[in-house]
């Protein structure tokens, strides 16, 4: 069981970001991500800007959050989404200069990571109704509560829907475009271009088109 007091602080922080309505704050303590997100996150730093910049970015977090990277994370335990968030957003002020959009970045790399050595030949010889629904399992296994629709699939073009996706912020959104771009490239997919929509209703929902060339 997580610690009680991590989750607090954790949600102070989204409670403390201006952008973030008392409602979604309230949804963002009730939503969930896998342990493997966070520690390729972690990986990811650590791979890219080495110990000086991963220790850097660790102690610009929240005491409790610290604690808890410390320690050896279960990539199958279910952990707060806001701790997710924290850590995008520190990452974005500290090595992307403010840019959310490269957080597509640290998705395609852990896009990469998600795919064994069996999937990703699996997934190169599968027709394209497999491929859209490995992708949506990939989601649905990435947070809670998720529900993620195929709204397209045919040839060189894909679109999903993801609903109750609380992420006012929009880094995860960010994360999840370079996940299917890094899928859609292992599949042999060229020249992918993606798009993400915001929709009014329902409410904490996005399409996400991909397209691409042969």
């Amino acid at each position: 069981m997580q610690d009680i007091s991590l989750f607090m602080t954790s949600q102070k922080f989204i409670d403390n970001l201006s952008s973030v309505s008392i409602q979604d704050r309230t949804k963002i303590g009730n939503a969930k991500v896998k342990g493997k997100a966070i520690i390729n996150t972690l990986t990811y730093i650590k791979t890219n800007f080495q110990t000086s910049g991963y220790e850097t970015f660790i102690s610009k977090l929240e005491i409790p959050t610290q604690i808890l990277l410390r320690k050896k994370l279960n990539e199958n335990e279910w952990y707060q989404l806001a701790i997710l968030i924290e850590l995008n957003i520190h990452i974005v002020n500290i090595f992307f200069k403010g840019d959310i959009s490269k957080l597509q970045h640290l998705g395609i790399y852990g896009g990469e990571h998600l795919l064994t050595a069996f999937n990703a030949i699996k997934l190169k010889f599968s027709d394209i109704k497999a491929t859209a629904d490995f992708i949506k399992q990939e989601f649905e296994n990435y947070y809670i509560p998720a529900r993620v629709t195929i709204k397209v699939c045919e040839n060189k073009h894909i679109t999903f829907e993801l609903n109750e996706l609380f992420d006012p912020t929009h880094t995860i959104i960010e994360r999840l475009i370079g996940i299917l771009k890094a899928i859609l490239g292992k599949r042999g997919f060229k020249h992918i271009e993606i798009n993400s929509q915001i929709l009014q209703e329902p409410e904490d929902s996005y399409v996400i088109q991909a397209i691409w060339a042969d």
